[in-house]
C-alpha cells in the first residue's frame, strides 16, 4: 500500500512473454493495481510461428487471447505514445497514472508476417492462413537473413514442400553468426541437404519496379522471388521513448538498465526481454525468467518499501545456456554449454511442437487439441 492507502499502481508495457511474466506474477500476489498495455489482443508462442507457413492451424495454439491469461480489468488494449513522471500516455487518448512502469515493449521487425501486429487473435489466425495460401502459390521463396528464424523458416518450407526452390542469402560469413560455429555447421548441412541455396556474405538488393526481382550484389546473381520473408532488422520499439528521454537508450535503441533492471536514472522503471541492454541472447524464455525477476522487486519495494527494498539482482544468462533449432520437424540442432548436442534430442525436445505444449501448460492452458 501506498501512504495513501492504495495499491501500489504498476504499468507493464508490452504483452510478450517478458511483460506478461510480470503481470501474471503481480496479479496472482493482490500485491498491486496491474495494468498490461499491448497493441494487440493476444499473447503468441512467437517461437511457434516458424511453422505457420506450412502449417497455419498451430495458429489454434500458439495463439491465446489475453482473456485467457489475465484478468480483464488488468488489460489495456493500447499502444503507448509518450510517458512522463507519473502517467503513460496511450494512442487511444488514455492515460494510465503509475507509481512503478516495467518497459517490455520488444522489438519491430520490417516483415509485416514475422510482426505481429496490432489486430486481434483472429486476425492472426488468419495472417497464417494467407501465407499458408502465398506459400502455396509461390515457386520460389527467398529469405532474407540467416539467423534462428530466416534458418528455421526455411528448414521448414525446405522440408515440407520439397518442389519449392528455396533461397536464403545473409551478410555475415556464415549462418547464425552470433552462436557457435557448430550450430552453424549443423544448419547449413541440414539446408545443402534440403537444397536450400545459400548465399553467405550477400547483400540483397530489391530490382525497382515491384517485379519480384532481387540482385545478390556480391554474387551478381538476380534471383525472381515470389515470396520474400526479411529476417532481419530487428530494433527496439523505443522510438516514442528516445524522443522524450535521449538519455535513456543507447545508439541502437536498447533501454539502459543496471544490475536489477532498473532504468539507469530512473529508480521506478524497470526494462526486460528484447528492448533492454543486457549481455544475453534475445529468448522468449529469458525475457520470462526476467520478468519473474522484476515481479520480484516489485513486491519488495511494496512489501519493504521502496528506500530498504531487497530487490532481486538479474545475472545475465551466459552459463548452461541453450540454443534450440528446429530444421524442420524430423531434424534438429543444439548447443548447450559448450558442447554440441546430437540431433535426436532437439528434434525429441523441441522439433515435434515447438514447444508450444510445454508453454500452453505453464500458462496453465489445456494442452492443443
Amino acid at each position: 500500500m501506498t501512504d495513501a492507502g492504495r495499491k501500489l499502481r504498476v504499468v507493464i508495457l508490452g504483452g510478450g512473454h517478458g511483460g506478461l511474466s510480470v503481470a501474471r506474477a503481480l496479479t496472482k500476489s493482490g500485491l498491486a493495481d496491474v495494468k498490461l498495455v499491448d497493441g494487440k489482443g493476444f499473447f503468441e508462442i512467437n517461437w511457434a510461428t516458424v511453422r505457420a507457413p506450412v502449417e497455419p492451424d498451430i495458429g489454434t495454439s500458439c495463439i491465446v487471447d489475453y482473456a485467457d491469461l489475465i484478468d480483464s480489468a488488468s488489460f489495456v488494449r493500447a499502444t503507448v505514445t509518450a510517458i512522463s513522471s507519473d502517467k503513460v500516455v496511450l494512442n487511444n487518448g488514455q492515460s494510465l497514472p503509475y507509481d512503478l512502469a516495467v518497459f517490455a515493449v520488444g522489438t519491430k521487425h520490417r516483415d509485416k508476417f514475422i510482426q505481429t501486429g496490432k489486430g486481434t487473435a483472429a486476425d492472426r489466425r488468419r495472417t497464417f492462413q494467407d501465407a499458408r495460401k502465398q506459400l502455396e502459390a509461390a515457386k520460389t521463396v527467398l529469405f532474407v537473413g540467416g539467423g534462428p528464424v530466416g534458418v528455421e523458416m526455411a528448414a521448414e518450407i525446405a522440408t515440407a514442400m520439397p518442389g519449392k526452390t528455396v533461397v536464403l542469402a545473409t551478410s555475415a560469413d556464415r549462418l547464425l553468426a552470433d552462436q557457435p560455429k557448430s550450430l552453424s555447421a549443423s544448419a547449413a548441412k541440414a539446408l545443402k541437404q534440403y537444397g536450400v541455396k545459400v548465399y553467405l556474405n550477400e547483400k540483397v538488393k530489391e530490382v525497382q519496379g515491384g517485379t519480384g526481382k532481387f540482385t545478390l550484389q556480391s554474387a551478381g546473381t538476380e534471383v525472381q522471388a515470389d515470396l520474400v520473408y526479411w529476417c532481419v532488422g530487428a530494433t527496439a520499439h523505443t522510438d516514442w521513448l528516445k524522443s522524450s528521454h535521449p538519455d535513456v537508450c543507447n545508439e541502437r535503441g536498447l533501454i539502459k538498465v543496471d544490475e536489477y533492471l532498473r532504468v539507469k536514472g530512473h529508480p521506478n522503471w524497470f526494462a526486460l526481454g528484447d528492448c533492454a541492454d543486457l549481455p544475453e541472447t534475445k529468448l522468449g524464455y529469458q525475457a520470462a525468467r526476467q520478468g519473474l525477476e522484476v515481479a520480484q522487486s516489485i513486491k519488495a519495494v511494496i512489501q519493504q518499501g521502496p528506500e530498504t527494498a531487497r530487490l532481486t539482482r538479474h545475472k545475465p544468462y551466459t552459463g548452461m545456456q541453450a540454443m534450440i533449432l528446429t530444421l524442420g520437424k524430423n531434424n534438429g540442432a543444439m548447443h548447450i554449454a559448450g558442447w554440441w548436442v546430437p540431433w535426436f534430442l532437439p528434434t525429441f525436445l523441441k522439433s515435434k511442437d515447438l514447444f508450444v505444449k510445454k508453454t500452453r501448460h505453464e500458462l496453465g492452458l489445456s494442452a492443443p487439441s
